[in-house]
């Protein structure tokens, strides 16, 4: 799921928390490779799961140098990214984005269509 909220990371996490039922902690920074090789760190908080994971990671991060980019540059309007992996029966997609959708500062949440990116293997996160 897409987040567009002006909230930092970590307030975004304690709201997000709150409302889930979950403990998103943060964990190292998720790096991907930007254009021309530059490496792109982002930041990640997961939720393990019985049987996956949440997570919530940050659309814009720091290139080598401080300059700033984007996980995902097709979506520059998208602040975070809300990924879940969970194999069990129990996870609700649609409920998820119901509470989501309540957390103070969360302006919009909305569902990508992640094959029409060119970058979204920069979503994988382990």
């Amino acid at each position: 799921m897409g987040l567009v909220t002006p909230l930092k990371a970590h307030t975004l996490a304690f709201w997000l928390n709150r409302k889930l039922n979950i403990q998103l902690k943060r964990v190292e920074d998720h790096e991907v490779y930007a254009a021309r090789g530059v490496k792109l760190a982002a930041v990640l908080f997961k939720h393990t799961l019985e049987h996956g994971y949440l997570a919530l990671l940050q659309n814009r991060g720091f290139l080598h140098g401080g300059k700033r980019g984007y996980v995902l540059p097709e979506l520059k309007q998208m602040d975070y990214f809300f990924l879940f992996e969970d194999e069990s029966a129990g996870f609700d997609p649609v409920q998820y984005g119901e509470r989501i959708r309540s957390c103070p500062g969360v302006q919009l949440v909305f569902k990508p269509d992640i094959r029409k990116l060119k970058s979204k293997d920069n979503l994988i996160t382990y």
